[in-house]
């Protein structure tokens, strides 16, 4: 499986679908944060399609991302015109660190998810 995917690129702009693992340690209402990923309508078909070919996630990725125990978080980025490979490569984890942010702040909202009370 692939972390990085560039899906597209208009003018100075690329499109990135960065897949990262979501954590199995239960939030503070004790539910998993997969299955709070999952049942919160984070998780969701991929904006790519099915496949093994450039452009297209395999299978097992889609259903890790249907299951909640991957995510998919989608980045624009403006890549400097006359970048080397080098500093692409950089660019590229930076992305990477940003989705990671990203997702970190999605399940810190998602911190009660799941917690129920009776009336007293």
């Amino acid at each position: 499986m692939s972390d990085i995917h560039i899906l597209d690129g208009t003018g100075a702009t690329v499109r990135v679908a960065c897949h990262l693992a979501v954590p199995a340690a239960n939030n503070l209402a004790g539910v998993s944060q997969q299955v709070a990923w999952r049942n919160s309508g984070h998780s969701a078909a991929s904006v790519m399609p099915i496949g093994t070919g450039a452009g297209q996630i395999t299978q097992p990725e889609a259903d890790a991302l249907a299951a909640g125990t991957l995510a998919e978080i989608v980045i624009d980025a403006q890549p400097e015109a006359k970048a080397s490979a080098p500093e692409r490569l950089a660019m590229l984890r930076e992305i990477y660190r940003e989705a990671q942010a990203q997702l970190a702040e999605q399940l810190r909202g998602l911190r009660y998810f799941g917690a129920t009370f009776t009336r007293a």
